[in-house]
């Protein structure tokens, strides 16, 4: 990319990337990751809060395809996937 004029790479690391790959591209050009947290990665990062989306969004502001309210115990089942998975924006591992 340098031969191009990159100043940077916008990373959108797959879920098997480990850190030190990060670490071999930023000791050629600065990377910013999305979307996915690499733990361990020095990288900078942009990602979504998801728990924080889900609770300002509330229970009964959510609604399923069919117009009905989801229930909070199925609100509650997805924020704790996401924090068990570490999906990105999740404080999970």
């Amino acid at each position: 990319m340098r031969e191009h004029g990159a100043a940077g790479l916008i990373l959108c690391p797959a879920l098997d990337t480990d850190a030190a790959e990060i670490s071999r591209l930023e000791a050629r050009l600065p990377i910013v990751l999305a979307i996915r947290r690499i733990f361990g990665a020095r990288a900078s990062l942009v990602v979504s809060d998801n728990l924080a989306g889900a609770a300002r969004a509330g229970p009964p502001n959510i609604l399923s395809s069919s117009g009905g309210a989801i229930s909070r115990s199925l609100v509650a089942w997805i924020a704790w996937w996401c924090f068990k998975t570490g999906l990105p924006g999740s404080i999970g591992p």
